[in-house]
C-alpha cells in the first residue's frame, strides 16, 4: 500500500472512529428509551439489555421436532427463522442494522434436577436425557472500525507528529519574538 492510500485510510478511520464514538452515544439512548417502554417491540419480544447497554439477548425456544433433529443446519435455519423480527425490528425500526451483527446462538442446557420433573413422559425424557429446545440468541452493537494495533500505533504517531509540529512554531514563534 502506497503512502499516500496508507494515509487517508488512516484519516478515513479517524473519522470513521469519531462517528462511531457518537453513534455508540446515540444507540445507548436509543436502546434505554426502547427498553423503558413497556409497549414497545422491544418488550413484546422480550428482549434484555446487559449493563453496558451494548448486547441485547433473547430467549429462542424450538419446536421438539426441530430439536430431535439430527441436523444442525435446519435447527439454525429454524433459529434464524424465529429471530428474523428481532433482526428487522433492530435494523429497521430502530435503523441500527449497520451497527448490529448477525445474532449468535447459544445452546441453553436444561437443570436435571427431580424438581424440575413433571406428570408429563415427554418432559421427563427430555430432563432425563439432557435434550433443550432452548437457545440464547446475542445480538452486540459493534462500531465500524476496528482498532488494532497498526490503527492505534498510527494515531499515536499522528498526535506525536501533532504535538511535534506545534511545539516547534512555539519555539519559532517565542525567538522571533
Amino acid at each position: 500500500m502506497k503512502l499516500s492510500e496508507s494515509i487517508k485510510k488512516f484519516f478515513k478511520d479517524w473519522k470513521q472512529t469519531k462517528t462511531d464514538k457518537k453513534n455508540i452515544e446515540l444507540w445507548k439512548a436509543d436502546i434505554k428509551h426502547e427498553a423503558a417502554k413497556l409497549d414497545s417491540k422491544f418488550n413484546a419480544f422480550g428482549l434484555t439489555l446487559d449493563d453496558s447497554l451494548m448486547t441485547i439477548t433473547a430467549i429462542v425456544t424450538l419446536p421438539e421436532a426441530y430439536q430431535f433433529s439430527n441436523n444442525d443446519a435446519l435447527k439454525y435455519a429454524k433459529l434464524k427463522e424465529d429471530v428474523m423480527p428481532i433482526n428487522i425490528y433492530l435494523a429497521r425500526d430502530l435503523n441500527w442494522g449497520e451497527y448490529i451483527n448477525k445474532p449468535e446462538f447459544y445452546y441453553v442446557e436444561e437443570d436435571v434436577s427431580d424438581d424440575n420433573l413433571n406428570d408429563s413422559t415427554n418432559e421427563k425424557e427430555n430432563v432425563l436425557t439432557g435434550v433443550s429446545c432452548t437457545y440464547l440468541a446475542i445480538w452486540r452493537f459493534k462500531p465500524l472500525v476496528k482498532k488494532d494495533a497498526n490503527y492505534i500505533m498510527k494515531h499515536i504517531a499522528f498526535y506525536g507528529i501533532d504535538a511535534l509540529i506545534l511545539a516547534s512554531l512555539g519555539a519559532l514563534i517565542f525567538f522571533l519574538l
